[in-house]
């Protein structure tokens, strides 16, 4: 009888050994299962993920794009005003040079002055685009290039100084802020 259990404990020894090595098998596939899937969840984003990153960063750029285009034509407008001041500084020196008078008050005097003044467009830069004068009077206008806003400095007879601009778009109103028009207007001061 020994003998018998013991023949049929030998003969199922390697059923368990192969159930063994099968349960064993199948623990080794669900974790390598596990961590394939693990690995593949952290491959990449999802189409969600994208698409909501696109949409911050679009929203991003829809505030931040006219705060640089609007800084764009500030400092447009900024140069030709600066440029309009110069002259205005040049435009008396040679008053002083001339007795007082302003009649030689022209771009080309203006620019043998002071060659910093720019008279003709280049790039994007601002320039004197009219200088005129009379024995008691002058007008100077710059322009800036990158807007096509006019500034302009004019000193009557009587020595009153106004400064008058004229936009080329009320949309974008640059350094003239209260132009509604775009044609020049004594309210339209800067």
């Amino acid at each position: 009888m020994l003998a018998f259990r013991l023949a049929r404990s030998l003969m199922s020894m390697p059923g368990r050994i192969f159930e063994e090595l099968a349960q064993h098998r199948s623990r080794t596939m669900a974790a390598v299962d596990s961590l394939q899937q693990t690995l593949l969840g952290t491959r990449g984003f999802t189409l969600i993920e994208l698409l909501v990153v696109m949409l911050v960063i679009g929203l991003l750029a829809a505030v931040a794009l006219p705060t640089f285009l609007n800084a764009r034509v500030s400092a447009s407008d900024s140069l030709a005003k600066s440029l309009a001041s110069a002259a205005q500084t040049a435009a008396e020196s040679i008053a002083i040079d001339h007795g007082g008078g302003y009649a030689s008050v022209t771009t080309a005097t203006l620019k043998s002055l002071d060659p910093t003044i720019a008279t003709v467009a280049r790039g994007n830069e601002a320039y004197i685009s009219r200088a005129s004068g009379t024995a008691s009077s002058y007008t100077l206008t710059a322009t800036a290039v990158t807007t096509g806003d006019t500034y302009t400095i004019a000193r009557s007879a009587s020595g009153i100084v106004s400064r008058t601009c004229t936009v080329r778009t009320t949309a974008e109103r640059g350094g003239c802020p209260r132009a509604t028009t775009t044609r020049a207007s004594p309210a339209f001061t800067w």
